[in-house]
């Protein structure tokens, strides 16, 4: 199951390479925006230059929800066109602002309990902090399904981050694994300057494994005796094998040799 979401996650890329190109074109001048303009606009102005991180961050959260949606039409395989970008914008711009004031309060939260717990030095405070790191994984892995389940189960938001946490808890060696594919993703792509996988290619990933991982769930839906460890992940994932094809990564660079 493992190699085939790569698999897919891999020619799902690769057959819309320069689409993923603009989409990630689009997030380094987004993280340009609220992270590095505003340090240029400091020097003579520190009232503008947060007034632009703010508008940054702000922004860079609604256009990850709307190239989240975007991105999800090519996981599921279905033609999409640049003027349906906009139209998600309009349904997912406020779902992106509430996902950034939701990280921004996490990191300005953690900023500072961290540091008043470390200052302590007894007991009491290394198992606030060890709790503290524990909570902050379990989100991180979480709130990887966060915008895939907006994407492909449900629009709400209280849904939206109770079910993120169901799929985390019922699926937890599989959200590792996520992880750090994703991770893996995002630290080739520095060498690109992210233009390469990059984010757009890091949303892809979190959207193909949701899309893969609901078979389970539609399969037991339909057969409720059957047990939970034996999933016929072969014939569950047969239609998106066929249109996959024979392709191989050998093919693609050494066609000749197929």
């Amino acid at each position: 199951m493992f190699g085939f979401m790569l698999k897919k996650w891999f020619f799902n890329y690769w057959d819309n390479f320069f689409t993923f190109v603009i989409l990630n074109m689009f997030f380094v001048f987004s993280v340009a925006l609220a992270f590095g303009i505003p340090g240029w606009i400091a020097s003579f102005s520190p009232v503008l230059s947060l007034i632009v991180m703010i508008g940054g961050i702000l922004w860079l959260g609604a256009y990850t929800a709307a190239a989240s949606l975007y991105i999800n039409e090519i996981a599921q395989e279905r033609s999409v066109e640049p003027k349906q970008f906009f139209r998600f914008l309009k349904e997912s711009w406020l779902l992106g602002i509430f996902y950034s004031i939701f990280w921004a309060l996490i990191i300005f939260t953690f900023s500072f309990i961290v540091p008043f717990y470390g200052n302590m030095g007894n007991l009491w405070s290394v198992a606030a902090l060890a709790f503290l790191f524990w909570t902050l994984v379990i989100f991180i892995l979480a709130v990887q399904w966060f915008f895939p389940i907006r994407a492909q189960l449900d629009r709400k938001l209280s849904k939206i981050l109770k079910k993120m946490f169901i799929l985390f808890f019922d699926n937890a060696g599989f959200s590792i694994f996520l992880l750090i594919t994703s991770l893996s993703i995002f630290i080739v792509s520095g060498f690109t300057a992210f233009l390469l996988f990059g984010p757009g290619g890091f949303l892809l990933m979190q959207h193909v494994a949701l899309k893969l991982r609901l078979y389970k769930y539609d399969y037991f839906e339909e057969h409720p005796d059957a047990k939970r460890k034996h999933v016929p992940w072969k014939a569950l994932v047969y239609e998106d094998s066929q249109r996959i094809g024979k392709r191989t990564l050998k093919g693609m660079i050494f066609p000749w040799k197929e």
